[in-house]
C-alpha cells in the first residue's frame, strides 16, 4: 500500500548549501558535509531508505537550483509533486520531467501545503505544512515545518505530521 510523505528544501545544486547546513548543525548521525554533492548524496540515501516506488512525496519547495541538481531528482524513489519554492527558478517544463505536477500551493486533506508559511489570518481554512524556514518559523498546532533540518533529512509521513499537530492542539487546549 502506498503512503504519503512530505519534505522541503532539498536544495539540489545549491553550491553552498553544505556550508549553511553545517552552520545550522549537520545531521546527528554524521559529521559536516564536505560539499554540495556530499549533501545531495546523503539526502538521496535518506530519501530512498524510506520511500518505495508507489509512495507519493510532496516536495514543499526549493527542490533544485540547477539542471544538474534537477536530474538527480530522478534518483529519488516514488511519485513526486513539487509545490514550488522561491528558488525553483528553472522553467516549469524542466521540473515536469521529474515531478508528476508542479503547484504554487495545494490543499491536501484539510492541510495547506506551501513552501513559505501562510499568514495566520488564512489558517481558518486549515493547518499549514510548509518548508522555507531553515532555523525556525511559525510554531504551534497550525504549522508544521518540513525543512530537511527539522525532519532528520528524510521525508516525513503525512499521518505522523497530522498526529503531531493534533498533539500540539491538545497540549494548547490543555
Amino acid at each position: 500500500m502506498s503512503k504519503v510523505y512530505l519534505i522541503g528544501d532539498l536544495h539540489f545544486g545549491h553550491r553552498y548549501i553544505h556550508r549553511f547546513r553545517n552552520d545550522w548543525g549537520p545531521p546527528p548521525d554524521r559529521g559536516p558535509f564536505a560539499d554540495e554533492l556530499d549533501h545531495r548524496e546523503y539526502v538521496i540515501e535518506r530519501w530512498n531508505a524510506v520511500i518505495k516506488k508507489r509512495d507519493m512525496v510532496y516536495v514543499l519547495g526549493d527542490a533544485a537550483f540547477t539542471q544538474e541538481g534537477l536530474v538527480d531528482i530522478a534518483r529519488l524513489n516514488g511519485e513526486k509533486v513539487l509545490v514550488a519554492g522561491n528558488h525553483d527558478d528553472l522553467p516549469a517544463e524542466d521540473y515536469l520531467r521529474y515531478f508528476r505536477r508542479v503547484r504554487g500551493c495545494l490543499k491536501y486533506h484539510g492541510h495547506w501545503l506551501t513552501h513559505i508559511p501562510m499568514h495566520p489570518q488564512e489558517l481558518y481554512r486549515g493547518r499549514n505544512i510548509h518548508g522555507h524556514c531553515h532555523t525556525g518559523g511559525p510554531d504551534g498546532p497550525d504549522y508544521f515545518n518540513v525543512c530537511l533540518e527539522f525532519i532528520d533529512y528524510q521525508p516525513k509521513l503525512f499521518t505522523e505530521i497530522v498526529e503531531e499537530l493534533d498533539r500540539r492542539a491538545e497540549d494548547e487546549d490543555g
